[in-house]
């Protein structure tokens, strides 16, 4: 679960490029804020069921109450969720609506909050994100799930990865100088063309050409 949470009756909701998610092959469309609205139109369950408890089952609308994508379909774009008539139930990670309100969060302001002081990445899952040269220079991205993020040309100087998840991130062309990776399994990472100055890599799992790589470029593997 994401370290970073948000109180009742807000949290985020992880949608596709037209606003829709998908459960056991079925597709569910959200409204989406039109032009002039800061939220959009209630979205609300069909055939809402009664409170039980329980975060997750029929008759709920899911609320993610952090950064937690792992729930989220291909192609997720983070929204600001707001819960709307009734809770039927929550746990540690989500709630359970009768409806939602869905705001627009932009590109720059969801780089924004990655950064301190929000720090929404810290522990969070953000698999596939795609933060293609988003400036996130200083986040705490400690612990987070970042497999298969697309984080090609992003401005990385001086974030934390330590225990995070890389696994097959694209970071080719990143900028990494006074970034901290010690002890990150790196053997799956495009890391071509980075700029790794003064880069913390000790202990980090490298292969030879990484290596190699990090050593002409400036990096602190010792």
């Amino acid at each position: 679960m994401s370290g970073v949470t948000f109180a009742e009756p807000f949290g985020f909701k992880f949608l596709d490029p037209t606003g829709c998610t998908y459960y056991d092959g079925e597709l569910f469309q959200y409204n989406l804020p039109q032009r002039g609205e800061k939220w959009g139109q209630p979205t609300m369950h069909p055939e809402p069921g009664k409170p039980d408890g329980e975060a997750c089952g029929a008759g709920r609308l899911h609320q993610m109450k952090g950064m937690g994508a792992q729930h989220g379909p291909a192609n997720w774009w983070p929204w600001w969720s707001r819960g709307i008539a009734e809770l039927v139930g929550q746990d540690e990670e989500k709630r359970g609506w009768h409806g939602l309100e869905l705001r627009r969060i932009s590109p720059q302001i969801f780089a924004r909050c990655l950064r301190p002081p929000f720090n929404w990445g810290h522990q969070g899952n953000l698999s596939w994100v795609n933060l293609y040269g988003a400036d996130l220079h200083g986040a705490d991205l400690y612990g987070a799930v970042l497999r298969g993020a697309d984080l090609s040309y992003a401005n990385l100087r001086g974030v934390d990865f330590r225990r995070a998840d890389l696994c097959r991130a694209n970071l080719r062309e990143a900028n990494l100088s006074w970034s901290n990776l010690h002890g990150v399994d790196l053997r799956e990472v495009n890391l071509s063309q980075a700029n790794l100055y003064e880069t913390n890599l000790r202990e980090a799992a490298l292969t030879n050409e990484q290596r190699e790589d990090a050593e002409e470029n400036g990096a602190i593997l010792d």
